[in-house]
């Protein structure tokens, strides 16, 4: 098999990186655009860098304690947060819930 014109062109960009430092290197990924810089790296790779904070600074409340268990969302909370705003019917599972847990203040 010989190596044609096309092989020459799939690897002559590899081997020119090769060649050049890190910041060359660096400068020549400033020219691509954010998302050309992000893909190909999977979600735990592109978030590795960023605190808690920033993790989550775009999401709504709901988003935030989607996830999160009844026992989870109050946790925190005095037992008048626990109760304020809630309706007649999520105050009586609250209660049946804070009477199950006593010790959970």
């Amino acid at each position: 098999m010989s190596y044609t014109v096309e092989d020459f062109q799939r690897d002559l960009p590899k081997e020119l990186l090769t060649m050049l430092t890190e910041e060359q290197r660096l400068a020549m990924i400033e020219d691509f655009s954010p998302d050309e810089r992000l893909k190909g790296l999977r979600p735990e790779e592109r978030i590795r860098d960023l605190s808690p904070e920033e993790r989550i600074g775009d999401l709504s409340p709901e988003e935030r304690i989607r996830d999160l268990s009844p026992e989870e969302r109050i946790r925190d909370l005095s037992p008048e947060e626990r109760i304020k705003n809630l309706s007649p019917e999520q105050r009586r599972k609250m209660l049946d819930l804070l009477s199950e847990n006593p010790n959970s203040d």
